[in-house]
Parts: C-alpha cells; structure tokens; sequence
C-alpha cells in the first residue's frame, strides 16, 4: 500500500511527487507515455524561477529570451526588451528531470497504463495494463483531458474548454512572439526552444479558418 498514487507525470505530477518523496511520503506514479514532450509549455518566468529556486538548478538545457513581440488584432506590431529574461525549457527535460529527482528520493515510477480505479474501504484500488496497486490517496494529473476526471464525474465547464493547434518548426528565433486576431478568442504564439520553435494557436470559439496565414515567422 502506498501514501499517495499519482496518475500523469507532466510538470504537475512529476513535481508533486518530488515534492512528496522529499518529505518521505510513500509515492507511486504513473504514465505509461513518459518521458514525452509537449508543445505548448515550457517558458518560465524569472518570478517562477524566483519562487522556485530548484529550477536553477536543474542539469538540462535551457534557453533565456530577452524579446518580445506583440501583434494587436489590427495588425499593431510593437517588440519590446524584457527586462528579465523568460527562460525556455523543452518539457519532456523538465518534467522528466522532476521525476527522475523524485524517484532518487524514493519514489516509485511504473510505466504503465491507468485502466481504471476503485474506491476500496478507506484506499483506492489502481488497475493499470499489467498490475493492479493499492494507494491511500489517489492524485489524478493526467492533464485537460483526464481520464481521472471523467471517472470521478467531475464536470468540466465548457466556458473552461479550449482547443488548440500546435506544431515544432525547425527555425531558431530569439523572440516570443503573441499575435492576437479580431474574430477569435484567443491567441497565436511562438515560443523559441532550444533547438526550434514551438508554434500554436488557442481559441474557445473560432469563425475563419484561415488566422495561421495571418503571422509571418
């Protein structure tokens, strides 16, 4: 029987269970898809940084980006010098890089698929495709689309709900850049990884299909 079973291990899980190990909490997680990367994600603010002084020190690459352009729905450009950087990370590094930690602290790790679950007594019964374990405490981190949720019957608003397109190019550029269109509701934007550029666009609601034409990288 474990303290806590921890379902995902994105930034969210992975951290929670660092977090948990460091305090000796008997921890399980699991994800059959890590370590895996993630588009949108992986700038970091320096009051982040600041807040959490463990990502300094982190053995992974990042990247520091100094500008940033904003473009208003009517076609207003203006790119202005940060003050303080926005440090880049891939995600699959940081979030893996947080696993890997809790895992030196004693946290378990298993590969392996949630299936399903069940409130057993005061415990929580975790079926994955090979196994099934016991957990006191159940954490469900497995990101917007979770399974956990839907399971537990926790209702998601559709005012809360976004969809988004997101894709790497192979380009290097040392802006991040924001552009934002007059019909939609929400956002196109470009974060520059270390090795190419992470690009994407988010809306909760949407009339043209066309808005990816109207930002040149």
């Amino acid at each position: 029987m474990y303290k806590v079973g921890i379902i995902g291990a994105g930034i969210g899980g992975s951290y929670l269970s660092y977090r948990l190990s460091k305090e000796g909490i008997d921890t399980i997680v699991f994800d059959f898809r890590a370590p895996h990367e993630k588009i949108c994600g992986g700038g970091v603010t320096y009051k982040t940084i600041a807040k959490f002084p463990i990502l300094s020190k982190l053995s992974i690459d990042r990247k520091e980006i100094w500008k940033a352009t904003l473009i208003s729905p009517k076609e207003k450009k203006v790119t202005i010098n940060l003050e303080k950087p926005l440090t880049m990370f891939n995600r699959r590094d940081l979030d893996y890089s947080f696993l890997n930690k809790a895992v030196d602290l004693g946290a378990h790790f298993k590969k392996e698929k949630v299936q399903s679950f069940a409130r057993e007594g005061n415990s929580w019964r975790i079926f994955t495709n090979t196994c099934d374990y016991k957990a006191e405490i159940l954490v469900g981190a497995d990101g917007a689309l979770s399974r956990t949720r839907r399971k537990l019957n926790v209702a998601l608003r559709k005012e809360h709900a976004f969809f988004a397109l997101e894709c790497f190019l192979k380009i290097k550029r040392d802006v991040v850049i924001f552009k934002f269109f007059p019909d939609i509701q929400g956002y196109l934007w470009a974060f520059p990884r270390i090795n190419n550029l992470a690009v994407g666009i988010v809306s909760n609601y949407s009339r043209k299909t066309d808005v990816f034409t109207s930002l040149s990288l």
